[in-house]
């Protein structure tokens, strides 16, 4: 018979390398540094346990990072949006062994399953060294022309955009900032923002983007309000949202928001403007 945590814990000192952790334990598990998800441990390897996450990941986990699944009434969390790739920042409501029900900061309500839900750390630590990617292709929906949807422009953050193109596994994505490029589809999310996501916005459509969080969404318009203090009215096209690379940057087929003038010209005026500047000099001297 296993024996408890308590008789292990009181028994064995930690500092010995020994782990209360054991196949088939369930638990919470950094995918991301900043996100608990549920899984099971498949493997305990010296610090490390191998965990299958419950969305269909899989990776390699510090003993260190794990923790017991304790979700409870009143616990703030986020939650897939009907069991989609977006996530909501969401309420438990109530929890019956894997059924858990949530309020969303939106005011919706869903009853969903704990695989659904990820939980904030509240102290820093380290990600998952993946094993397996497959929660997008096990929660995404059927991507089709014309689909308003977030896809990557570098691996790891995602912009609005709108499919015009399907080519095999590949999908060409018209950016909202006038970018567009071939994106794999395991790497395309509907165009899902719920109050208190975290984003980048482009402050005023400028050059540099700052962090913040969505309050409003009305259609194409949203508010953001910026970790600094401040805050404005925008669109879509303004953010870019981090996300757990899952594939390549994508290929450009037409660049303009992220291109700006080109200065190539400049490679051979600086030689030319030498010459002349020598030949002001020597008729200076005649």
């Amino acid at each position: 018979m296993r024996d408890s945590f308590g008789d292990r814990y009181n028994s064995e000192p930690w500092n010995s390398g020994y782990s209360r952790w054991q196949e088939g334990d369930r638990v919470l598990a950094p995918w991301e540094p900043m996100f608990l998800y549920a899984g099971t441990i498949i493997e305990v390897r010296d610090a490390e346990a191998h965990i299958s996450f419950d969305d269909g990941d899989s990776g390699w986990v510090p003993v260190s990072e794990l923790e017991t699944i304790e979700l409870h009434s009143g616990m703030e969390v986020q939650c897939r949006i009907q069991m989609g790739n977006r996530f909501g920042r969401a309420v438990i409501e109530q929890v019956r062994g894997e059924t858990v029900d949530v309020r969303f900061l939106s005011g919706e309500s869903e009853r969903t399953t704990v695989a659904a839900v990820r939980v904030p750390r509240t102290t820093s630590g380290e990600g998952a060294q993946a094993t397996r990617f497959a929660s997008n292709q096990l929660h995404s929906r059927p991507v089709e022309i014309g689909a308003r949807v977030l896809a990557p422009w570098e691996s790891m953050l995602l912009y609005a955009g709108t499919v015009d193109q399907l080519v095999g596994e590949e999908a060409h994505i018209r950016f909202d900032d006038g970018d567009s490029g071939w994106v794999q589809l395991s790497q395309v999310f509907p165009l899902e923002l719920p109050p208190g996501l975290r984003v980048f916005g482009r402050w005023k459509m400028g050059a540099q983007y700052y962090p913040g969080e969505l309050t409003t969404v009305d259609g194409n318009r949203i508010h953001i309000q910026y970790d600094d203090g401040d805050r404005e009215w925008t669109s879509v096209a303004a953010l870019r949202i981090p996300c757990v690379p899952n594939g390549p940057n994508a290929r450009p087929t037409h660049t303009f928001s992220r291109g700006g003038p080109n200065l190539s010209w400049l490679g051979w005026l600086i030689p030319v403007g030498i010459v002349l500047l020598l030949v002001f000099l020597r008729g200076g001297c005649d």
